[in-house]
């Protein structure tokens, strides 16, 4: 699936809680926050962007993969999520989080994300 803002009358944010797994398979365009409490949130498909959201917050259980693993080819995506969003690892009160690129191991390919800045909190 897709998170599109459009039509939103104000500004949209993404908060995954359940412990499940959440792919987004298509570009999404919303330009709000992402927050993973819990589970893990995967930009999946081998031309999947996130270029949208204005920033990334990870924390407590919470896992944000940025590539489904699986990608080959000469042409991978970099810059999946929107490289001026920074990323936050962990906060004060759950502490946690984990950032992954979601590298495809045994291909050679080389993915890359651009961030403006990480805050690594305990």
């Amino acid at each position: 699936g897709l998170v599109d803002g459009a039509g939103a009358t104000s500004g949209l944010n993404l908060l995954k809680t359940g412990t499940f797994q959440q792919v987004v398979t298509a570009t999404s365009t919303y330009t709000g926050t992402t927050t993973v409490a819990r589970g893990t949130f995967i930009i999946g498909g081998n031309a999947t962007q996130f270029s949208g959201t204005s920033s990334v917050s990870v924390y407590g259980s919470g896992t944000f993969q940025a590539g489904n693993g699986s990608g080959t080819g000469a042409n991978p995506i970099s810059d999946r999520v929107n490289p001026a969003a920074p990323l936050a690892l962990g906060d004060v009160t759950f502490g946690g989080g984990t950032f992954n690129l979601g590298l495809p191991t045994g291909t050679g390919v080389v993915i890359t994300q651009s961030l403006p800045s990480l805050t690594l909190n305990p």
